[in-house]
């Protein structure tokens, strides 16, 4: 019995001494911060900025007066220049969901047409850019399907905010 109190004892203090010690970190006391990123406007030439937010102005003007065929054949242009592999791009202005809406019409376009690539946010800035004359003419939603028969499986919408 002597014996296992004085193995229990050597077993248990085998253990304490064999755990690991709490790493020591260093102690920082440097009191330097890293350097913060720059805030403000633009680093530029004061005269190139109110040169481009002037033009930029006068283009939006312009897009807001744009009527419907002018903007059906602004968006055929802006994707046939997005998308030049895609010839004969149709876009057509319609119902959809019972609401207006216009749609650029190819085979190749289908409901992961906005998932994949480029196409997405394009779009979605051109409407932006163009969203004052899409509600003038009360277009709800603009997108792009494979087929004028727009079902969900070969078409893509964004609404118009």
């Amino acid at each position: 019995m002597k014996y296992i109190l004085l193995g229990l004892l050597i077993y248990t203090g085998f253990q304490e001494q064999q755990q690991p010690q709490p790493a020591q970190l260093p102690v920082v006391t440097d009191d330097k911060k890293p350097p913060l990123a720059p805030s403000g406007p633009p680093v530029g030439n004061y005269k190139e900025i109110t040169d481009q937010v002037a033009a930029n102005s006068e283009a939006q003007k312009v897009r807001d007066k744009m009527t419907a065929p002018e903007l059906i054949a602004a968006y055929q242009k802006f994707l046939t220049e997005l998308i030049p592999d895609y010839n004969y791009i149709q876009v057509k202005a319609g119902r959809h969901h019972y609401h207006q809406c216009l749609v650029a019409l190819h085979p190749f376009f289908n409901k992961y047409a906005f998932s994949v690539g480029p196409l997405a946010r394009q779009v979605g800035q051109w409407l932006m850019d163009h969203r004052t004359a899409l509600k003038a003419h009360k277009i709800k939603e603009i997108g792009v399907a494979a087929y004028w028969h727009i079902s969900p499986e070969n078409a893509a919408f964004f609404e118009v905010p």
